[in-house]
Formats: C-alpha cells, sequence, structure tokens
C-alpha cells in the first residue's frame, strides 16, 4: 500500500483545499505515484489537471509544487524522480502563479547521493535532520 497520490487530491481537492480558500498552496504528490509505478507523463497530466481545477476554483491563488524527495528506499527510482521534478519544474516556469520548491537536491551529498542521516530506519520518511532541509528551502515560499 502507498500514501497519497495526485489520483487521491484530485478526487479530495473540493474536501482539502477549496474550504479553506487558501492564500497559497502547497502540493507534496509525486513520490508514492512513482513508488506505485505511475510515469511522469502521466502524474504530470494529473498535476495540471489539479492546478487548473485550483485555478478554476480559486482564481489568482499561488500553488508550489514541492519536488518529490530522494529516499534510501527508492534511490533505485531515482531518474523517474529526476524526470518529473524536471517536468514539474518546467511547467511551474511556465505557469501563472506555479513555483516549484526543490527539496530534492538539498538532500543530496557532494557525490549526488541521497544523505541517509536524514531519514527513520524505514529509509524512506524523513526524520528531523531532513524537515530541517524542508524548513530552510520552503521558508522563503511561506514569508
Amino acid at each position: 500500500m502507498t500514501g497519497s497520490q495526485f489520483s487521491d487530491l484530485l478526487y479530495y481537492t473540493d474536501r482539502v483545499i477549496y474550504p479553506y480558500q487558501p492564500s497559497k498552496i502547497f502540493i507534496y504528490e509525486g513520490d508514492n505515484d512513482i513508488a506505485a509505478g505511475d510515469r511522469p507523463k502521466r502524474i504530470m497530466r494529473e498535476a495540471k489537471k489539479l492546478r487548473k481545477m485550483i485555478s478554476k476554483e480559486l482564481g489568482n491563488t499561488p500553488v508550489v509544487f514541492i519536488s518529490p524527495k530522494p529516499s534510501v528506499a527508492r534511490w533505485e527510482l531515482k531518474d523517474t524522480y529526476e524526470d518529473l521534478n524536471a517536468r514539474l519544474k518546467a511547467y511551474s516556469d511556465e505557469t501563472e502563479n506555479t513555483e516549484f520548491a526543490d527539496v530534492w537536491t538539498p538532500a543530496l551529498d557532494e557525490n549526488d547521493k541521497v544523505v541517509d542521516h536524514i531519514f527513520l530506519e524505514d529509509n524512506l520518511h524523513m526524520n528531523a535532520e531532513g524537515y530541517k532541509i524542508w524548513q530552510k528551502v520552503l521558508t522563503p515560499y511561506v514569508e
């Protein structure tokens, strides 16, 4: 069983986003989609659909797509993650009121390998050190 995917967020958008009338929306999806075998092209179709739904319902509300993070447990899928992150960044760069927050790159060491001390024992979910990386990356998007 995997966790939340873009398809889940699409299904529940009217419950978990719209009622709150947010001033900015942060979206972290794609990690579990890749683990479930979805290809970046398909994931991007869902990301674009979600972005259009948000624009239709909430107008110019900014959206920040957070890159899927690297992990020791899913490192064999590295190329697929990098492909999706490149696509999310390109889409964000060309789409009004849409930004891309890269939490992938800061979680790599000088040899472009995932840093392993930022994970819990499952090597998938982050510990406090991992979330410090996210805090540093995301703070400028919040301020």
